[in-house]
């Protein structure tokens, strides 16, 4: 039988600290950031924000099981494994679970397994009649032909992909009655911050409450040879950190493959040579920027949580500011208000009032924030909450930078990073120039974590506009935040061709206090170490933004990535016949032939110079879904093949029930189906199977001007219909041969030649205008900027023509 496994993207998920102790049990809480918390622990504070609060511990499998009473239960977990081995800065994991199906049948499951944050997937196994499989990875288009094609033909699938949130999900099937399922995921992840540990460090284990049992029979853990863990009738409610000796720690190490030696080194500054920093502050004042823009619509509530706990983490005697905008920048208060629990509540209710909407300005944004700190004091900060994308404006992202160190006038700028288009990028150069940080939250006890931390910021040392220099090394991978806190130990990762010098110092350079820093870190000599290379290779992917290059990266070093995908077949006949490379397994490069094709997991059906050029590279736009179905139903749920059930509400407007949605970045355009549950108002209830397009392009637009009885002008935008509408409404259910009809364009706005801003509205007829008196003379034909969105919330900014009036 064959049964394949694909999995889609790696994941980069929540996982609880670590607490001190040789062997300590931890649970999912977060630590206190309480006023007796040391500014020695900053690092330890960090990284429980960027983990956040979730708890990560063993997959779990969830059957279809008719006996139970909601028609689903969990195989028991009968026992786990777990072999750890540090390298440098990160340990690798292989995590090995056994399940038991008890019953007397066989049985469909879905195992789900969360991983810690910052991990890099490198394997996954599974046991198929009896042998553990190994995958390998591939193209992610190629995998998914694959595993198409054994799908269609044997109607067995085994589906690994990312599910929305913090998990990997498989389908297994079939599990045979009193079958022992073992599955095993192999990653790597950083090593946890622990003050207690000789070392610094420990390696957190995950053993934490399978949502099946209480206990798990047999568990074993192994650190770096060294079995730590050998119990039967592990507690399952507490996860397990092992902390490690400054020997299992090497600062710097190294991998040497082929003709490249791939070194990775943490760094230990002198943190008593940076300046001092404030040590007294009498009173904080706050600036909180929100991005109102449209891409803020579904992280909407999230921002609002984190404006809400941001002021409540304010003192009594502190004072704020509260800033929203999108095209418009609005204001709560003119100027500083105290933080007291009447303005509290009226800022909150000014925020809800605003439905997110246009394009975001963030160079104005800056602007307005420039204004409120135009007379700076010592406990200013700023705090912005939003995604860091500009699409109007100043969009250049060191513009953007020196724009915002000018405004703020020394005062640090903190980011909350909120919704699913965040320009992490952009966001860390505005931060890391000012001596701020950025953080992604993913609940409010994140945010809580943050706003903690705020209140101690200011008395941590810090080196803001990180520079880092490896002698003789031009492309260093260097950390993403450019900001470090007292405390933290940053780790850098470069390669030198084999015969060249072994860097033996990096130079670190920043500000510090204002002032110029710089300070040579040594290295020494590095140990070798196995799996430096793949680390490398993963920052070196986050660096990548061809999507040839990051294929044949991916492939090349079996780092999973976002373009491509882990295939397990059932036997090594089997990736034979698919003209799989074996990388992995038993079999791996044993049969390679020098004088054959490289096999290298790219799509073979693209053209070879440049397979991977084409509508998939776009940005996708986020569709929306029309469902047939009868306004007076009770509720419409749309369930969707990654997981995740939105429900649909009925729209006046176009007399359909309607929901929209946004998708990731990576979602490939295209047609997808989904499955949709009608409850109607007699509570029948109805399945449907429908499709819904992911479009990619924005409205296209033509200009006219029209005189008005009063000698001013209407200036009209009419959308020029494409294949792409064509192609949209042969989804809504119009014939293939049809042309487009239909008009998408939901807003547009133009900077005419006189430089106003025109929010054009919509006309009877679909097109859109507004009414346009000029500053003075205007030659025409003229050149018109506009910005233009769809239903769908794609944007288009072009330059258009505009012709006399006619």
């Amino acid at each position: 039988m064959r049964t394949p496994l694909l999995l889609s993207v790696v994941l980069l998920a929540a996982c609880a600290s670590p607490t001190s102790g040789s062997i300590a049990a931890t649970g999912a809480g977060q630590r206190s950031l309480g006023a007796q918390t040391e500014v020695a622990r900053t690092s330890a504070w960090l990284a429980d924000m960027d983990r956040g609060v979730d708890q990560f511990g063993p997959g779990e499998l969830e059957v279809q099981d008719p006996a139970a009473a909601d028609g689903a239960t969990f195989l028991e977990l009968s026992s786990l494994s777990v072999n750890v081995h540090t390298i440098g800065p990160m340990a690798r994991y292989e995590v090995e679970h056994v399940f038991h199906n008890g019953t007397d049948q066989m049985l469909e499951g879905t195992f789900r397994f969360p991983l810690p944050a910052g991990s890099i997937v490198t394997g996954l196994a599974m046991e198929i009649n009896g042998e553990l499989m190994d995958g390998e990875i591939l193209e992610r288009d190629k995998a998914r032909k694959i595993y198409q094609d054994i799908v269609d033909s044997m109607r067995d699938p085994a589906l690994l992909e990312w599910e929305a949130g913090q998990t990997f999900k498989l389908r297994v099937f079939p599990i045979e009655a009193g079958e022992r399922k073992r599955v095993v995921m192999r990653y790597m992840a950083p090593l946890q911050p622990d003050d207690d540990a000789p070392s610094g460090f420990a390696v957190a284990i995950p053993s934490a409450a399978p949502a099946m049992q209480t206990s798990i029979p047999a568990l074993t853990v192994r650190v770096d040879g060294r079995e730590v863990v050998q119990r039967r009738d592990h507690s399952a409610r507490e996860n397990l950190s092992v902390a490690l000796d400054r020997a299992n720690v090497p600062a710097y190490v190294q991998e040497s493959s082929g003709e490249q030696m791939y070194l990775a080194a943490r760094l230990d500054l002198d943190w008593a040579a940076v300046a001092s920093p404030i040590t007294q502050i009498e009173q904080r004042r706050t600036v909180i920027v929100v991005d109102s823009s449209r891409s803020a619509l579904e992280s909407w509530a999230l921002a609002s949580e984190a404006v809400a706990t941001v002021l409540a983490g304010l003192g009594p005697d502190d004072e704020f500011m509260l800033v929203t905008g999108d095209l418009e920048t609005r204001v709560f208060a003119e100027d500083f208000v105290r933080n007291n629990a009447d303005q509290r509540a009226a800022a909150l209710a000014f925020l809800a009032q605003i439905q997110p909407d246009g394009a975001s300005d963030l160079g104005a944004l800056i602007t307005r924030v420039g204004e409120a700190l135009s007379h700076a004091q010592s406990g200013d900060q700023v705090v912005y909450v939003g995604d860091g994308t500009p699409t109007w404006g100043t969009t250049d992202r060191e513009q953007l930078a020196a724009q915002t160190l000018a405004a703020l006038a020394g005062a640090p700028l903190y980011a909350l990073s909120v919704g699913k288009r965040e320009s992490r990028d952009t966001l860390e150069a505005l931060t890391g120039g000012t001596g701020g940080r950025t953080l992604r939250p993913q609940s409010v006890p994140q945010v809580q974590a943050f706003a903690s931390f705020l209140e101690r910021a200011p008395q941590v040392r810090r080196v803001a506009k990180l520079e880092l220099e490896v002698p003789g090394v031009e492309q260093v991978h260097a950390p993403l935040s450019t900001t470090l806190f007292e405390g933290e130990r940053p780790v850098v990762h470069f390669r030198v061709a084999k015969g060249e010098p072994v860097p033996t110092q990096v130079t670190v350079r920043g500000w510090a206090g204002g002032l110029r820093f710089e300070q040579v870190v040594e290295l020494g000599e590095p140990l070798a170490q196995v799996g430096v290379r793949q680390q490398w290779a993963a920052r070196e992917l986050a660096a990548t933004s061809d999507k040839a290059a990051a294929v044949a990266l991916s492939v090349e070093h079996s780092v999973l990535s976002k373009h491509t995908a882990l295939l397990v077949l059932e036997s090594e006949e089997a990736y034979e016949r698919y003209d799989i490379e074996r990388r992995n397994g038993p079999n791996a490069n044993q049969n390679a032939d020098a004088d054959a094709p490289e096999v290298s997991g790219r799509n073979l059906d693209a053209d070879g110079g440049s397979p991977y050029l084409g509508p998939g590279d776009l940005q996708p736009g986020d569709p929306e879904i029309h469902i047939p179905a009868p306004r007076d139903a009770l509720s419409v749920d749309v369930v969707f093949p990654f997981g995740e059930t939105k429900s649909a509400r009925w729209e006046h407007e176009l007399g359909q029930w309607t929901v929209r949605f946004l998708v990731d970045d990576d979602t490939e355009p295209g047609t997808y189906e989904v499955l949709v549950r009608v409850t109607h108002a007699n509570g029948r209830v109805e399945l449907l199977n429908l499709e819904y397009t992911i479009d990619v392009e924005a409205p296209q637009l033509r200009l006219e001007l029209r005189v008005r009885d009063d000698g001013a002008f209407d200036v009209f935008a009419h959308q020029v219909l494409s294949e792409a509408d064509a192609a949209r409404e042969r989804v809504e259910g119009r014939r293939g041969d049809e042309r487009a009809s239909t008009l998408d364009a939901k807003r547009v706005e133009l900077i005419m030649p006189d430089g106003q801003t025109l929010d054009l509205r919509v006309g009877m007829r679909g097109h859109f205008v507004r009414r346009w008196v000029p500053r003075g003379e205007v030659e025409f034909p003229a050149t018109v900027t506009a910005v233009v969105a769809d239903r769908a919330l794609n944007s288009r900014r072009v330059e258009l023509s505009l012709e006399g009036p006619s």
